[in-house]
């Protein structure tokens, strides 16, 4: 199996329903490819077992669901981890669609590697009336680097990571991501484990999706960035042994929220949330890592590096 798309969904059945015909897009445009697509279901009380049913009853190529009780983001990508076959995994959110040429581009990319890589890619506005927020539009290739953060090198609607780098890094960290405690950063800490062990994190900007995020108003970015500065605190709480990269940031953070108060002004982080707010919730999430690590929450991804067992998925489409 070359690739495995996987799509990890929570009470987003109208949405999924897009998502899932995007990807069937891309196949079609890649006919030579060995491609399967994975569905996680993370405890969604709508119709979303339904949908994905339906799909996988009328799609040409091997599709795969699991049920994953667990909640958050984390564990479920690693549902999806387990269950994929794929040499490239491709992680994308259910209210993202992808382009129809992005399998193309995806592979032109990684074929040409000698060594385990993590890529990101392209996010776009798919609703113009949504806010400017969620995407990732620039127009270069960037590779992560000191002392750049790793939250500003991809998003997780739209990475693709080989096998080989779990088989060197491990799983997610569940203790992170959206319906998580930590609330975000499931990705960007992987990123930041991967930057560890030397291996590649890059930018392209021509693998691209399409993010229909829903966010109309500055008061729902507001709530998205408080969710960010925890995870972003959370992770640097978690890596406060591993080198100076996120301390310098926190530390660069808090001089810029006490400038803010020294100057008496309310200068906004991107769309609506002040540094010293910003702050606030890394510390929060410093806490709130340190409580969760207290009442013995161990990860997946704490374990030493090994391959990842293949785990059966519940329902397999069984096309070949």
């Amino acid at each position: 199996m070359d690739v495995s798309i996987v799509v990890s969904t929570r009470n987003r059945a109208s949405e999924l329903q897009y998502c899932l015909e995007a990807i069937s897009t891309a196949l079609a445009q890649a006919p030579d490819t060995a491609a399967e697509a994975i569905v996680v279901n993370n405890g969604s009380t709508d119709n979303t077992r339904a949908i994905i049913l339906s799909w996988m009853r009328s799609a040409p190529y091997p599709t795969r669901m699991v049920d994953e009780l667990t909640p958050g983001l984390g564990a479920a990508r690693n549902a999806g981890v387990k269950c994929a076959k794929g040499k490239f995994l491709v992680f994308t959110d259910d209210d993202c669609r992808l382009a129809p040429d992005y399998i193309c581009k995806m592979l032109a990319h990684f074929e040409r590697d000698d060594a385990p890589v993590i890529r990101g890619g392209r996010v776009e506005l798919g609703d113009p009336t949504d806010m400017p927020t969620a995407i990732k539009t620039w127009s270069h290739e960037v590779t992560l680097e000191y002392p750049m953060h790793p939250g500003v090198i991809a998003l997780g609607s739209n990475m693709v990571i080989s096998r080989q780098v779990f088989e060197t890094v491990g799983l997610f960290d569940e203790r992170f991501g959206a319906g998580t405690l930590l609330r975000a950063a499931e990705e960007v800490e992987y990123f930041y484990r991967a930057f560890l062990h030397g291996i590649p994190v890059i930018y392209v900007p021509d693998m691209t999706v399409f993010h229909f995020h829903g966010r109309k108003t500055r008061d729902a970015v507001r709530k998205q960035l408080v969710n960010y500065s925890i995870g972003t605190g959370a992770m640097a709480a978690k890596h406060i042994a591993s080198g100076n990269l996120l301390s310098k940031h926190v530390y660069w953070d808090l001089r810029k929220a006490l400038r803010e108060v020294a100057m008496g002004s309310s200068a906004s982080r991107w769309n609506g949330l002040s540094e010293i707010s910003w702050v606030l919730g890394v510390f929060r999430g410093a806490v709130l890592f340190w409580v969760s690590s207290l009442i013995g929450k161990r990860s997946p991804s704490q374990s030493p590096p090994k391959a990842i067992p293949h785990a059966p998925c519940e329902t397999d489409s069984g096309k070949p």
